[in-house]
């Protein structure tokens, strides 16, 4: 009897991970998730990670998602600072017990907290071992220095709350997922947004939004400041001080204001390309956002 994976219109689809091309159609490569077992396999080598030879040949789009979320270290995805995982930290640890529960629990959290449609569950029958995590030790890999893994995965059947794949939520619960809000506009944005309030309209069959005007921060003796440096976006910026990316456009506004009350050319006041390294930013605290621009 032929085993076929199993797939349900919530386990999604896109692009595979490790980014790469089909054979097939000489594309890229996309996936779709189903109840297969193994899909990805990933080797520490030289100082990066790296796509295994010999891993095998069918795919699936849920089990390299968490792929995805093992190797991503926080802060690196922009929009979304905390995505990934802290396993990074332990990678060169010696091999005792406490490092292995440690692994195990990152691979376990960085799972529940990003991926809705599967989990690594706590015990199994699958492995000797009472967790879904087992590690492989022998004579052979310690001498390499080596400490194969492997990850057993439990495909969640039905739909889960914070599973964003389209059409099961709407473009509101999306934007609403990881930074939630108890009061938005009919337009689904909040009271820190820059949308909130703004007009929206229609013409020739298209929607847009009206940007209101506004009144940037003027420099208050709270303000503090913060020099740009090599990977500083405005999004992580916000992240930082804030721990909110929303934030991002009152950062962007005050250093608009300051660059033109500085005599700079519009040259220094696009705010769509990060922000310059070396700029000294001007940070308004979070109390005198809140209490400044809560009600603009």
């Amino acid at each position: 009897m032929i085993n076929t994976p199993k797939t349900l219109p919530f386990f999604g689809s896109g692009v595979g991970f490790p980014f790469r091309l089909s054979p097939s159609t000489g594309g890229v490569m996309v996936t779709t998730g189903n109840t297969e077992a193994i899909s990805v396999a990933l080797q520490y080598l030289q100082d990066n990670w790296t796509i295994r030879e010999d891993a095998a040949p069918s795919t699936n789009h849920i089990a390299e998602a968490i792929g995805h979320i093992l190797l991503t270290r926080p802060t690196e995805h922009d929009t979304l600072p905390e995505f990934g995982s802290r396993l990074f930290l332990i990678l060169f640890e010696p091999d005792t017990n406490e490092f292995r529960q440690l692994a195990e629990a990152y691979f376990k959290f960085a799972t529940v907290r990003w991926e809705k449609r599967a989990r690594i569950p706590d015990t199994t029958s699958q492995f000797t071992s009472s967790s879904g995590v087992r590690w492989k030790i022998d004579g052979r890999n310690v001498d390499m220095g080596i400490l194969p893994v492997y990850t057993y995965i439990e495909f969640i059947t039905q739909q889960a709350l914070g599973n964003l794949v389209l059409p099961f939520v709407t473009d509101r619960q999306a934007r609403l997922q990881e930074y939630p809000s108890s009061v938005v506009d009919s337009n689904g944005h909040d009271y820190m947004s820059r949308y909130k309030g703004a007009t929206r309209s229609y013409r020739d069959g298209s929607d847009y939004i009206r940007l209101r005007r506004y009144t940037p921060l003027p420099f208050s003796s709270g303000d503090t400041f913060h020099t740009v440096m090599r990977g500083d976006t405005w999004l992580l910026l916000s992240w930082r001080f804030y721990n909110d990316i929303r934030y991002w456009h009152i950062l962007a506004r005050c250093y608009v204001n300051d660059a033109a009350n500085a005599g700079l050319d519009r040259s220094y006041l696009n705010t769509l390309a990060d922000p310059p390294i070396g700029t000294l930013l001007r940070v308004p605290s979070r109390t005198r956002i809140l209490l400044e621009t809560a009600n603009v």
